[in-house]
Formats: structure tokens, sequence, C-alpha cells
């Protein structure tokens, strides 16, 4: 089990090498998979804490820890614009595939692993869904906290582009988080926040 522990160090820490197509507020480093991580952490136990009496905020914190975790071996795939069915299905494929590759590394003695990310997975739990809809709010607070300086100098997406991506992305999350209203709200605050800062 020492062995395993020292290969689990070091998958973290290639988990932090993974870089984000979001910037911190210099708008030049690359927000990192461990930089999202613990600012997702924080904010959705926060909040958990403040909106929701109901959630286990003990499962919350988990799951935003595991939740990008296949991405140290299938990266970090940016969801801007260009979001097609095809896009959607090769993202599933390879992350799938990173799932199974920590699973068969880890699952002998570190089973909580893949075991939280295919509960997380699932989506059948209150925690679960706000911690995806709270992912899908974070990196338009990073855009915000810069001013939309990486985004509009590196081109990853016009306003309008990014406006594309977002009116679909309402869809999915407002049947995902349908019974929390107050997190939606959040969303569309941060995302007309955030369009009024992008480059047409």
């Amino acid at each position: 089990m020492k062995n395993k522990i020292i290969k689990l160090a070091s998958l973290i820490l290639d988990f932090g090498k993974i870089e984000r197509q979001t910037f911190h507020q210099d708008g030049l480093t690359s927000e990192s998979d461990t930089d999202h991580t613990v600012m997702l952490g924080v904010i959705s136990c926060s909040l958990a804490s403040k909106l929701y009496l109901d959630l286990d905020v003990g499962l919350v914190a988990q799951f935003a820890f595991v939740h990008d975790l296949v991405e140290v071996h299938a990266g970090d795939t940016p969801t801007l614009k260009g979001i097609t069915d095809e896009f959607l299905e090769s993202k599933e494929k390879r992350e799938l595939r990173a799932l199974e590759k920590i699973k068969y590394e880890f699952s002998e003695d570190f089973f909580w692993i893949h075991k939280t990310i295919e509960k997380y997975e699932k989506l059948d739990t209150k925690e679960a869904r706000f911690i995806k809809t709270l992912d899908k709010i974070l990196p338009k607070i990073t855009v915000i906290l810069n001013n939309a300086k990486g985004l509009n100098d590196n081109k990853l997406a016009t306003r309008t582009e990014a406006k594309e991506t977002f009116d679909k992305q309402r869809i999915k999350l407002s049947k995902l988080a349908n019974d929390m209203p107050e997190v939606m709200d959040l969303w569309e605050y941060f995302v007309e926040e955030e369009l009024k800062l992008i480059k047409d």
C-alpha cells in the first residue's frame, strides 16, 4: 500500500499540471485542474451550507474533489464553443477510458476514488447535481476576475459563440438543477457578466 500512496501522490501532482482554458486574475497564468478543484470545493461547501440545509456537505466536498480527476489522463476539454454531439461523445469516451485506468491502478487499495467518481457521474443525488451545476459557473467567475483578458487575447470564443454555448448549457442545467433555483440564478448572473466582457 505504501507504494500506492506514492503513486497516488504522483497522480495528484500530475493532475495539477493539467492546464484549463481559464486564467488567473492576471489573464496570463492558466488555471490548473487543482486550482479549479480547490475553488469548487470551497465555494460549493460554502454555498451548500448557506442555501440548502438538506445537502450533505461532506458528500458535496467528496464530489468536488473527484469531479475532474479523470482529466489527469483524458486532459481538459474546452467547451466554450463548437459543442456537437460528436464532440461530447468523444469527450465521454476519453473520460471513460481514463476512469478505467484510474480504477485499474488504484481499486485494490483505494476503491473510494473510482467509486466516488462513478457515484458522481450518475448524477442521481442532489449533491452530484449541485456540483455539476456549480462546475459550470466557476469558469465564468474566472473570466470575470481577469476581465476576459485570457479569453479575448487567446480568441477562445466570440460573444456570439459563447452565447450559443450558454444557451445550450442553460437547457441542460435547468433540468439538472430544477430544484435549485438559487444556483440557476447565480448561473444566469455570471453568464450575463461574462458576456459583457467578451468581444464579438
